[in-house]
């Protein structure tokens, strides 16, 4: 007999401090884990959204995503030193491969999502001003 209870549609936003991209210390690339998806999570869309705007280093891109090696797989490396209220991942070319229709992690695993940030040339712990909000839809398979 078949069964369908979807879970509702969940929008969360997992914030990220300056003072988290300091403590990652004296290293020009670092990971801030954001949330661990529960098994059976289906991914409907995520944003980056720039609520204070980076300073301190010559550059400074986050990008958004579950699998290592950049995790830009839901959204691309972009430019943290830009205007508050800055969005990312609401245009084509900036969402990643895992973001071009929906994407279900794991259906028995639970899944990391990360913030993967990248200084080119200072550290990260040089870092001043930075915030904002990942912002992901989810919703629970049966």
């Amino acid at each position: 007999m078949p069964y369908s209870k979807p879970g509702p549609i969940q929008v969360t936003a997992y914030p990220w401090t300056n003072a988290q991209i300091v403590a990652l210390g004296a290293v020009t690339a670092g990971d801030l884990a954001r949330v661990t998806l529960p098994a059976k999570t289906q991914v409907l869309d995520v944003v980056v959204v720039v609520k204070g705007q980076a300073a301190g280093t010559t550059t400074l891109t986050g990008a958004v995503g579950r699998v290592s090696a950049g995790y830009i797989d839901y959204v691309v490396a972009s430019n943290l030193k830009v205007a508050a209220n800055t969005v990312y991942g609401d245009a084509s070319a900036e969402r990643g491969s895992n973001m071009t229709g929906y994407d279900i992690p794991s259906y028995t695993a639970a899944t990391a999502v990360k913030l993967h940030l990248i200084s080119t040339v200072e550290d990260l712990s040089a870092v001043t001003g930075s915030s904002g909000l990942v912002i992901i839809t989810t919703k629970q398979l049966p």
